[in-house]
């Protein structure tokens, strides 16, 4: 309820960012859709996210088309709407994983190559075992990580996002490796 009740208000205030980047030759904005691209798959907590923005937007009369544009760790589809002309007809969603692909090089896009227009998440991370495993805090999951290092293996929406870098800072933290099995989004890995 509290993760509804910020992306309505977000809505709220993102509704009148769409028309403030228009032209002021096109006073009927909008006149067609708005294109929301999603760097991730479907199913994912931001494509959960755009869906939830497009109903609420679709109440105020503005019609949102969600994009997904998946793969590279959110750079497709972000580079998509980094090389898209600047109408206001096509927005995206960026997450914390671009900042951490940016900041690694791993990719040529930069954040100077967007305008941020408002937060609608706060990302939790959360780790996370099967509820048969015999792990019950983080010490346990330590504990473990030490007891079979290069076995335990840990799953993320893919590499060299904050979730992967996580990841290996904990298992650096253990001393120890680990195996990293990166999904293409939240969506595939929480199967």
């Amino acid at each position: 309820m509290k993760l509804f009740r910020f992306v309505a208000g977000a809505a709220t205030v993102v509704a009148p960012l769409f028309s403030a980047t228009v032209n002021a030759k096109d006073a009927a904005f909008p006149s067609k859709p708005i294109s929301l691209i999603v760097p991730w798959n479907a199913g994912g907590s931001v494509d959960l996210t755009a869906r939830k923005l497009s109903e609420i937007l679709g109440k105020s009369g503005v019609t949102v088309v969600v994009e997904n544009v998946p793969g590279g760790t959110s750079t497709i589809g972000l580079t998509k709407v980094a090389n898209v002309q600047p109408d206001g007809y096509t927005v995206g969603i960026a997450t914390s994983s671009l900042m951490g692909i940016v900041a690694q090089n791993e990719t040529k896009l930069r954040v100077d190559q967007f305008k941020a227009l408002n937060q609608t998440t706060v990302e939790q991370l959360v780790l996370v075992v099967p509820k048969a495993s015999p792990v019950n805090s983080i010490e346990d999951f330590m504990a473990m990580l030490k007891k079979e290092p290069g076995a335990v293996s840990i799953g993320t929406p893919g590499n060299n996002n904050v979730n992967h870098t996580f990841a290996a800072m904990l298992a650096r933290a253990a001393n120890v490796d680990y195996v990293n099995v990166p999904y293409t989004g939240g969506a595939k890995g929480s199967h």
